[in-house]
């Protein structure tokens, strides 16, 4: 694991070389004591910053912390039904969590001018049927859609997936 500091000197390398923008992913990058450092001396040396996470630590004060600083947050969520959520999560409080992550959200600000809300998702088959469902929803609410799928294997319906990604592109039309 790397120093505060070499944190730190990654991110002046990486202005060096150009970067504008700080990704910070995990595994959860929000459970980390040195997580909101990062993203200040990032704000601090005229970088921007974005965070993927799953919400679980993000309360008010935390989603009011993240808009102060002018991070992009991107929430992971795989499936607006609690089923198909918790089916892909793994774990039984993902929903509720997610929810309860977008009120805090949405109470600090996001998303507004200058404070991009954006949801990753990963297109599976359990979600396949709600995807332009979902797609129109986030839209709706000026949130971002980050869809991907994994790499197609084996057997994948590779017209099905051609398929879903032209409807979304007609939504954005």
């Amino acid at each position: 694991e790397l120093s505060l500091d070499e944190i730190y000197d990654v991110i002046l390398q990486a202005k060096e070389l150009g970067a504008r923008k700080i990704i910070i992913l995990g595994g959860e990058p929000m459970i980390s004591p040195r997580t909101m450092e990062t993203l200040t001396f990032v704000r601090d040396n005229g970088l921007k910053s974005e965070i993927f996470t799953n919400g679980t630590s993000i309360t008010e004060e935390i989603a009011g912390r993240l808009y102060d600083l002018g991070v992009q947050v991107v929430l992971k969520m795989n499936s607006l039904d609690e089923i198909i959520q918790t089916e892909l999560a793994g774990v039984k409080a993902a929903h509720r969590t997610i929810q309860d992550t977008f009120r805090s959200l949405r109470t600090a600000g996001f998303p507004a001018e200058g404070h991009m809300l954006a949801v990753s998702t990963i297109i599976c088959t359990p979600n396949l049927p709600e995807i332009t469902r979902m797609w129109r929803w986030l839209r709706d609410q000026q949130i971002t859609p980050y869809f991907e799928i994994m790499t197609p294997q084996g057997n994948a319906d590779t017209a099905t997936l051609h398929k879903v990604f032209s409807e979304l592109a007609e939504i954005d039309r």
